[in-house]
């Protein structure tokens, strides 16, 4: 019977945020043993970055530059073994900046009107302005 490891156990593609804590997710069947190796190193217990948890390694504070790129799950046990490929993106976390730093330029993105009058009846509605800035 082959070694079976479906997406869901081990995502090939995962999204982290930089500055938080993440995990990268890999887990196994029953019986078996799991370790993540990246640029062809083992990620050993001890690492000062990560730790090896039951559900794949935990990343204590991810960094796009040490964190992103490709990891690879080893999943062995009973003779057998499964190499399965994770591409890791890490992502910026948005910076919301307040209406009142916005210049005329954002005007575009409200949306919405202070209120509208609709049958006769007069309806309120929330304008809402904001710009994302990723860092």
């Amino acid at each position: 019977m082959p070694l079976e490891i479906t997406e869901e156990m081990a995502p090939s593609s995962q999204e982290l945020i930089e500055n938080t804590p993440g995990l990268i997710k890999c887990t196994a069947p029953k019986g078996y043993g799991i370790y993540l190796t990246k640029n062809g190193r083992s990620i050993s217990q001890g690492h000062p970055r990560y730790s090896q948890v039951a559900e794949g390694l935990e990343v204590r504070t991810v960094n796009r530059s040490l964190d992103e790129g490709t990891f690879v799950c080893v999943v062995s046990g009973s003779g057998r073994i499964r190499f399965i490929n994770i591409k890791v993106t890490v992502l910026g976390r948005p910076k919301i900046i307040t209406s009142q730093v916005l210049d005329r330029s954002w005007k575009e993105m409200t949306t919405a009107s202070c209120a509208k009058l609709q049958e006769g009846r007069l309806q309120s509605t929330i304008g809402l302005r904001m710009k994302v800035v990723m860092s």
